[in-house]
């Protein structure tokens, strides 16, 4: 399965740890390129591409900034009639506390999705339908050239608690987080 990244213009309000937004949307042609620039191409998503490596990664990503090698949080995504939006839970790190200070400074503008696919069909028109992706993780994007237009963006960041959680409260996160990763594992490996 190949694998691809993908930059996408964003727009960015601060109001918590929880980043919700869209990554991009179906039945669209975007310009995009693999090469970092040198040749482009049409490329577009059909309703229910993500559908099966939702189910068989747990639909748990990790969040970086610029696709570097640090985590800064945890991405869901899901399929709406309109494409693929997604939820983002910001870690509570340095790392994490700093990516939230640049998004309320409003230097975010694009978000940038990498994916992996195998199936795909190029229509008459030179358009490459992606029929069947899996995500791997999204990434905030300080730098880089959008490629998926203006349809991706961040639309609200959310509060996950409004005042600072007891000890009893973080041990419990930290077993539904642990029950989440086993039954992620689980469910993987049950599907095809």
């Amino acid at each position: 399965m190949r694998e691809f990244t993908r930059a996408l213009p964003t727009e960015v309000e601060v109001l918590g740890r929880t980043i919700e937004g869209m990554t991009l949307h179906w039945d669209r042609a975007y310009t995009v390129s693999d090469d970092n620039g040198t040749t482009f191409y049409l490329e577009g998503w059909r309703p229910g591409a993500f559908t099966k490596g939702l189910r068989a990664t747990g639909n748990v990503h990790e969040v970086r900034i610029d696709h570097r090698d640090v985590r800064v949080g945890r991405v869901a995504f899901h399929e709406s009639v309109e494409g693929l939006p997604f939820t983002a839970t910001i870690d509570e790190t340095p790392e994490g506390d700093a990516a939230l200070e640049h998004a309320r400074a409003g230097h975010f503008h694009g978000v940038s999705l990498r994916y992996a696919s195998d199936q795909q069909r190029r229509d008459a028109e030179g358009v490459m339908w992606r029929l069947r992706g899996v995500a791997r993780e999204l990434s905030l994007i300080d730098n880089g050239r959008p490629q998926y237009g203006p349809d991706a963006r961040i639309i609200a960041v959310r509060a996950l608690w409004v005042s600072e959680p007891t000890d009893e409260e973080r041990e419990h996160a930290r077993a539904v987080e642990a029950l989440l990763a086993r039954s992620a594992a689980n469910l993987a490996r049950e599907l095809p």
